[in-house]
C-alpha cells in the first residue's frame, strides 16, 4: 500500500496549468487533473478536510447512537444530521 500524498493540496486553475485544471501536493507534484476548476477545488478542499469528512460519515456507519436513534429518538438524529451537514458544508463548499 502506498502512503498518502502530503497535504495541504492546492487547486491550480486551468489557465495557470495551461491545460486541464489540477490539484497539486505541497511539493508541486501532480495529484490529479480534472475537467473543471470547480472539480479541482472540491477535490482539494475535501482532501484537506479529510478528518472532518471521515468523522461526519462515521456517525452514520459506526455510531450505535445513530442506529438506535433511527428507531426512536428523532432529537438525536436531527442533531447528528445537522452537525454532519455543517462539517460537510465546511469541508466541501467554498
Amino acid at each position: 500500500m502506498s502512503e498518502a500524498t502530503p497535504r495541504p493540496w492546492r487547486f491550480v486553475p486551468w489557465h495557470i496549468e495551461e491545460g486541464a485544471s489540477a490539484v497539486r501536493a505541497p511539493d508541486g507534484s501532480l495529484v490529479c487533473t480534472t475537467a473543471s476548476d470547480e472539480d479541482a477545488k472540491l477535490i482539494a478542499r475535501a482532501a484537506n478536510n479529510h478528518a472532518d469528512l471521515v468523522k461526519a460519515l462515521q456517525w452514520f456507519l459506526n455510531d450505535v447512537r445513530f442506529q438506535v436513534s433511527v428507531g426512536g429518538n428523532p432529537i438525536v438524529v436531527d442533531r447528528m444530521l445537522r452537525e454532519a451537514s455543517e462539517i460537510l458544508t465546511r469541508a466541501c463548499l467554498p
